[in-house]
């Protein structure tokens, strides 16, 4: 199963549990204590049902719900990853890092005036994209900027 699927079974077990606490009625003590039971219950039984990869799994569950069963589009956050720097500049990766950054990078980044990049060796699955057109690094550039990103190929791929 991966992560988005997770993410939507874990939406269609809080829905499902909150109905249960809800149905169950009580004070707000017995409503939390309905839902965690139910929560737990749920997670259970539906994540040690699933082989893996079978959503269909959740979905069939929970037929008759009036819940979404499509997660929203995960938010794209940039995290500071580690840099690479020749001394006096540094480059950081936003996002995955592929490995180590290569000498080459940094100084290509520096006569750019570049300092965050994408890093683009693999593809979301982990494939490996540096026998590709795409450029093994991109500029990540600022939200709120309309200019293009500057990619970044090795010296003797272009």
């Amino acid at each position: 199963m991966d992560n988005r699927d997770r993410q939507i079974a874990l939406l269609n077990i809080n829905t499902a549990a909150a109905q249960i606490a809800v149905a169950a009625g009580g004070d707000l003590l017995g409503l939390l204590d309905a839902y965690d039971a139910a929560f737990e219950h749920l997670q259970k039984q539906v994540f040690g049902a699933i082989d893996g990869s079978n959503l269909a799994a959740v979905v069939a569950a929970f037929p008759n719900s009036d819940f979404v069963h499509e997660a929203p589009p995960a938010p794209t956050v940039a995290v500071p990853r580690p840099t690479a720097n020749n001394g006096s500049f540094s480059v950081q990766v936003v996002g995955t890092q592929h490995g180590d950054l290569p000498a080459w990078l940094v100084e290509a980044c520096q006569k750019a005036g570049i300092s965050r990049v994408f890093d683009n060796r693999k593809d979301k699955d982990g494939n490996d994209m540096t026998g590709t057109k795409r450029p093994w690094f991109k500029e990540a550039v600022p939200k709120g900027e309309t200019r293009e990103a500057v990619p970044f190929w090795p010296p003797n791929k272009r």
